[in-house]
This record gives structure tokens, C-alpha cells and sequence, in this order.
């Protein structure tokens, strides 16, 4: 019996209430539940990160072609194609390629200050270069590569999904659901119940 009592307790009653009105509506189970998880496998994979990404570069016609591809696709940070100069413009407008490299006397480089990986792709071309005209490092350095947990694109995505969707869902799922039982008189038939309105408010709380 006592146990029957607590389940037919005011707070179990409200929170079962809150809980079917919920399931009874596909588009709210879906924006609670399923579009953050869309969001999360969308967002992830567009903005992975991709630590062995090469750079793309272009070599353009020229009588050190050969030898300038060579160097180039010597490096591990670059991927090197051939195309004509007009073509290299167009590219590097679209963003298709990084840098292109006329193989002239001394080489020249065409890039686009304002792209993001120009000035890493000059450097990887410009090292790569000299390496290969005979340059050598007088001091040798030893490289560790170390991966931080927690620091994925994906590590802030996901925590902030949920803290947005707690926010969204504690403003418009409290607030507009008690406004909306107001508009259908169905607050006031509740308060003529032996209802208490903390039984009412913590219902609300715990069904968010």
C-alpha cells in the first residue's frame, strides 16, 4: 500500500503527465534527441581535424619542371600537380590549390596572402626547395608528436550541443509549456486539484 500511495504521489502524477505529453509529439522528441545527434556527426566530420593533410600545390610549365615536382612531392606536407599558368589562377582563386610554382630561373611562387594554408604552403615549398639544391641544417631537431585528449574540435562540439540544448529546452520547454496549459485553462484545473506547486514546478524540472 505503500508503495501505491507514493506512486499516486502529486509529484509522480504531474512528471508521468509531462513525460507523455512529450512522446505524443514526434517533433519534440526528434529537436531534443535526434537533431543535436545530427548535428554532432555533421559538424564532426566537415571540421575534423586531419593531421595528415598534404597541401596543394601546382607546378606550371617550365624547363625545371621535372626537377621542381621531384622536390615537391618529396615532402611530406605536400601534394604537387601539373598545370598551365592560366589554370593556376583559376585554382588559386577557388582555393583548389595553396600555392603554385613557376619553375623559372631562380623559381617564383604565386600564392594568396588571404587563404589560410598559403603561408604554410610556402614554407613546406620553399624547405623543400632548397633541400633539394643542396641545403642542409646545421643543427638537427628531434620532433615528439603529442596528441592532447580533449583538444578534437569534436571535444568542444558535443559538450556545447548539450549545454545549448539544456538551455533551449529549460527556457521554452518550461516557459511556453505552462503558458500554453494557461491558454487551454488546463493551469487552472490543476490548481483547484490538492496539488502542491512545488509538486507542480519540480514535475516540470525533472521531465526537462
Amino acid at each position: 500500500m505503500k508503495g501505491a500511495a507514493a506512486w499516486l504521489n502529486p509529484f509522480w502524477q504531474l512528471l508521468l503527465m509531462r513525460l507523455r505529453s512529450f512522446i505524443r509529439e514526434p517533433s519534440a522528441t526528434f529537436w531534443v534527441f535526434g537533431f543535436p545527434l545530427l548535428m554532432s556527426i555533421v559538424l564532426g566530420l566537415a571540421f575534423r581535424n586531419q593531421a595528415g593533410a598534404r597541401l596543394s600545390v601546382a607546378v606550371t610549365e617550365g624547363p625545371e619542371r621535372a626537377a621542381v615536382l621531384a622536390a615537391l612531392r618529396a615532402s611530406e606536407g605536400l601534394s604537387a600537380t601539373e598545370m598551365m599558368l592560366d589554370e593556376t589562377h583559376r585554382a588559386l582563386r577557388s582555393g583548389k590549390i595553396a600555392l603554385a610554382v613557376v619553375p623559372a630561373t631562380p623559381p617564383r611562387l604565386l600564392l594568396d596572402p588571404t587563404q589560410p594554408d598559403a603561408r604554410s604552403a610556402k614554407l613546406l615549398v620553399v624547405d623543400a626547395l632548397q633541400r633539394a639544391a643542396g641545403r642542409t641544417d646545421p643543427q638537427r631537431l628531434e620532433e615528439e608528436r603529442v596528441t592532447v585528449p580533449g583538444a578534437r574540435y569534436i571535444d568542444f562540439l558535443v559538450p556545447g550541443l548539450l549545454g545549448f540544448g539544456l538551455m533551449s529546452s529549460s527556457v521554452w520547454g518550461v516557459g511556453w509549456a505552462i503558458v500554453q496549459m494557461r491558454m487551454g485553462k488546463l493551469l487552472r484545473r490543476l490548481a483547484a486539484t490538492p496539488m502542491r506547486k512545488l509538486d507542480f514546478l519540480l514535475a516540470f524540472a525533472t521531465g526537462r
